[in-house]
């Protein structure tokens, strides 16, 4: 929850622009929807194991926009 705040409210106060990158492992989330909803509606990338090798991508874009 305090992870969504911060993100909701970054651009309403001078703070750095922090990226939030989750991995969800396992499929025992399937069970779970509601909490893989709010783990992944908190984050600004959210990577599940089998596709984690984009990862790089993702980082190189936000470190060299």
């Amino acid at each position: 929850r305090k992870v969504q705040e911060y993100r909701d409210s970054r651009g309403q106060r001078k703070s750095p622009d922090i990226k939030f990158i989750n991995v969800i492992d396992g499929g025992g989330w399937l069970a779970r929807l509601n909490d893989l909803e709010t783990i992944w509606k908190g984050c600004d990338y959210c990577f599940a194991l089998a596709n984690l090798g984009d990862l790089k991508d993702v980082l190189d874009y936000v470190m060299n926009p």
